[in-house]
């Protein structure tokens, strides 16, 4: 079972994976740094500030980028109309 790293890049900083995960195919693999960007977006929402800007990378275990999620790929927005927050 290959193991693979998902590093988050944002404009300011990154965070490298050190541990990686193994996962059985590139779908879980890909479904794993789905649910990543969103949790981290669902915690940014409660501060009232979400940057969509960040990015996953996911490395496989020689280094190459196998996967790249931007986070304004990981949620879609829909509005009935304008309302005041």
């Amino acid at each position: 079972m290959p193991r693979f790293f998902l590093n988050l890049h944002s404009d300011v900083d990154t965070a490298l994976d050190t541990e990686g995960a193994m996962f059985d195919s590139s779908d879980d693999m890909k479904a794993a740094a789905l649910g990543g960007a969103r949790e981290i977006i669902a915690a940014d929402a409660m501060s009232g500030v979400v940057d969509l800007s960040p990015r996953i990378e996911v490395q496989d275990e020689a280094g190459t980028v196998v996967h790249v999620l931007y986070f304004a790929q990981a949620i879609a927005f829909l509005s009935t109309g304008s309302r005041a927050a």
